[in-house]
């Protein structure tokens, strides 16, 4: 982006008329230390004069060095017939070469030096007004720095007009930019196309192998099909594995989301971590949904993360998912999504009613007499005793209703809507045209987002205290020390509602056990049995709340304030909702940051401290061209060592693994010459009216005026034909 033109010698120049005259006839006999320093100047004349520049005629000796060089106008010279006009897909391109003799030649001397030896000014075209010269072509042109810049802005998700639209604003205009939009589209695909020289999922190995030697902790697993292509991938990184070790008693995945160029579903694994967010513990691409590939899938992932197995896991209630679970974790408890069994029963049923009650049974916290009561008591209601969909969930009501699943740990995550929202985060970046390795990068924004919001809520945690509620303040402050913010949250709603709760008379005391009976204010029907070890103060509910969620119950909480406890024991705190749930967590380092994004780091660093410098140094002429010149300096200084760097650290990727097949684009059918289907009614477009179109409609034949709705409400029939009649609606 060319902030500040430099022509000639003057930063700022732009000549006209008599005095671009006066510079041409005066460039003869300029002697440039190079061929590129005489190539600029003369692209900057010819910005300066208003047309386009080129080059033109080479000259070599017997070696093979240039010793000559015409640049002339782009306009001169004409154009050749390439191929017949004949039969051409596309529109020919606008003739630009009219035979213009405008041109300077430079030629070497004998101390390597370059000198304009012939120059011709007059064209034979009108030249190009100042406002219109951002468009001349040699003068225009994408830096490294704009490239740099723009990459970073892409992998953020701005769009390019986006970032186009940004250029112009920190360039004080369009006319000061240095390119077009077409050059900025040109500039980031070439780049595009130059990273995926060797294959999209090459590329993908080569950058998931730089990742592995930033991060130790890095793991990649890949299948391949019997013609060598992708056909698995699954993969995480040091902290994901690093937060499995503290959070993966529960994982939750769903394959819905295939916005890529090849089709293939995203298998998010996802858990929950202390503050009740969504975590990451892995990523799998898939080349279908079949039981061997969720099982290739979760044998990769359980082997990244030492072999543990979780305890629960949640669903959408496929059942190729079901089969794998029971084979790989056949010891984990499996339940199904709520939010796909509530969107399965209206869709079933058809019944807002019936579903309403459907989650009402799903969720409630009964037990299993109260539920098969409850749940017999709406499928009779509702008359659907032999749907075959309700006969299914009468199978499997241990994998959805939550009665027959008390007792067992699921931290109250209760569908897979967490693996949607990242779905629906990558919805905003990606379409059908992303390739995997675009597919990566937003799958790390969308993680890096998720660790900034746990690292915002641990300093929240960690610098703030929630505000008391109750007037069990010794209790209730020293949950506030222990939990975070999130899981105090639940703590305090528990604390609040053990007060609707009394005891009943008398307390059973046998051996170090005590048992007590509570009851529900207005509703003495419902008993609940606390039972207390004095000795090592472990509570056990008969509502099994503790054993589901981790946060003690209200029951227990009652029983504690009878007691006079004023800290939480023990056995009633679950390490994973503590502020310290990660101390015990290995000790990874976090590298997950692509070299390329640390270039950008240094670049947006650099840029920053030198906005300043910018500022003051263009106060005067002085201070600026010292600027410039230091600038000018350090960049040749740079730009020297960082090419030879380049060059040295190159490596050659040696993987052949094919890209899998894209899947085929969806064309728009041309129904020209379709014949309509006869299943299919149509309406006529001025009556409304089916069997017959405007061409044939008797009511327009008539010149019949409808009603405001575009039909009648009386007909009269002759000919065995239906013809409106108006209504009369203003009397005889």
């Amino acid at each position: 982006m060319e902030l500040v033109p430099n022509v000639v010698d003057n930063c700022s120049i732009d000549l006209h008329g008599a005095e671009a005259k006066c510079l041409a006839d005066n460039i003869v006999g300029m002697i440039f230390e190079s061929h590129f320093d005489a190539w600029e100047f003369y692209k900057d004349y010819a910005k300066i004069s208003g047309f386009s520049a080129r080059r033109a005629t080479t000259r070599k000796d017997a070696v093979g060095n240039v010793k000559a060089q015409e640049f002339c106008c782009s306009r001169a010279g004409f154009r050749k017939s390439k191929i017949s006009d004949v039969d051409r897909q596309r529109a020919p391109r606008a003739i630009t070469r009219i035979g213009c003799k405008a041109k300077v030649v430079v030629m070497s001397t004998n101390s390597n030096q370059w000198r304009i030896s012939f120059s011709h000014t007059e064209h034979n075209h009108p030249l190009c007004p100042t406002n219109m010269r951002p468009f001349l072509r040699s003068n225009r042109k994408v830096t490294c720095a704009d490239i740099a810049e723009a990459r970073a802005m892409k992998t953020a998700g701005i769009r390019t007009s986006q970032i186009m639209n940004l250029f112009q604003q920190q360039s004080g205009g369009f006319h000061n930019v240095g390119f077009i939009k077409k050059d900025l589209y040109n500039a980031i695909q070439t780049y595009v196309d130059a990273e995926l020289c060797d294959g999209d999922v090459n590329a993908l190995i080569a950058y998931f192998d730089c990742k592995k030697e930033q991060d130790n902790g890095f793991f990649i697993q890949y299948s391949l099909d019997e013609s060598l292509r992708l056909h698995n991938l699954f993969w995480c990184d040091s902290t994901s594995r690093s937060d499995y070790t503290c959070f993966g008693d529960i994982i939750a995945f769903d394959t819905t989301y295939k916005a890529n160029a090849y089709g293939r579903p995203l298998m998010p694994i996802v858990g929950v971590n202390h503050h009740h967010q969504t975590i990451v513990f892995g990523i799998a691409i898939l080349a279908d949904e079949t039981a061997d590939t969720f099982e290739w899938v979760l044998r990769a992932f359980l082997e990244a993360m030492f072999n543990k197995t979780p305890i629960s896991v949640v669903t959408d209630g496929d059942r190729a998912m079901q089969r794998a679970i029971k084979t790989v974790f056949p010891l984990a408890r499996h339940r199904i999504c709520s939010w796909h069994l509530s969107r399965n029963a209206q869709a079933n049923i058809g019944d807002k009613k019936f579903t309403a009650a459907f989650s009402r049974c799903m969720s409630a916290w009964w037990t299993t007499t109260e539920f098969d009561r409850e749940w017999r008591s709406v499928v009779k209601h509702f008359n659907i005793e032999d749907h075959p969909w309700v006969v299914e969930k009468d199978q499997t009501q241990h994998l959805w209703a939550q009665a027959y699943l008390t007792g067992h740990f699921f931290g109250n995550v209760r569908s897979t809507q967490r693996c949607e929202s990242m779905n629906a985060v990558l919805a905003i970046v990606l379409n059908s045209k992303k390739t995997y390795i675009d597919f990566v990068r937003a799958i790390e924004n969308a993680i890096t987002d998720m660790r900034i919001k746990e690292l915002k809520e641990d300093f929240v945690s960690a610098q703030t205290t929630p505000y008391p509620t109750t007037k069990l303040t010794d209790l209730e402050g020293s949950a506030s020390e222990l939990y975070t913010r999130a899981s105090f949250g639940i703590f305090q709603t528990e604390l609040q509602n053990e007060t609707l709760y009394r005891l009943m008379e008398p307390i059973v005391e046998i051996g170090q056990s005590r048992t007590f009976h509570l009851t529900k204010y207005r509703d003495p029907s419902k008993i609940y049995e606390v039972v207390l070890n004095v000795i090592t103060e472990n509570l056990m509910c008969s509502c099994r709340k503790f054993e589901t969620v981790g946060i003690p119950c209200c029951h227990q909480l009652h029983v504690l304030k009878l007691q006079d406890y004023s800290n939480l024991p023990q056995s009633l705190i679950l390490h994973r909702w503590t502020k310290n749930a990660k101390l015990s967590a290995p000790s990874f380092i976090d590298f997950n940051v692509s070299p390329e994004l640390k270039q950008m780091s240094r670049f947006a660093s650099l840029r920053s401290m030198s906005s300043r410098l910018c500022y003051v140094a263009s106060q005067t002429d002085e201070t600026f061209r010292s600027a410039k010149d230091e600038i000018v300096r350090l960049t040749a200084e740079f730009d020297e060592t960082c090419t030879f760097m380049a060059s040295s650290s190159h490596t050659e990727n040696k993987r052949n693994v094919q890209d899998p097949r894209r899947k085929p684009v969806k064309r728009k059918q041309n129904h020209k010459n379709q014949v309509p289907s006869s299943s299919r009614k149509y309406h006529c477009s001025f009556c409304n009216m089916e069997g017959h179109n405007k061409n044939t409609c008797p009511r327009l034949k008539l010149q019949l005026p409808t009603n405001s709705y575009g039909q009648t409400s009386t007909f009269f029939e002759e000919d065995d034909m239906e013809i409106p009649v108006p209504l009369n609606l203003f009397g005889p």
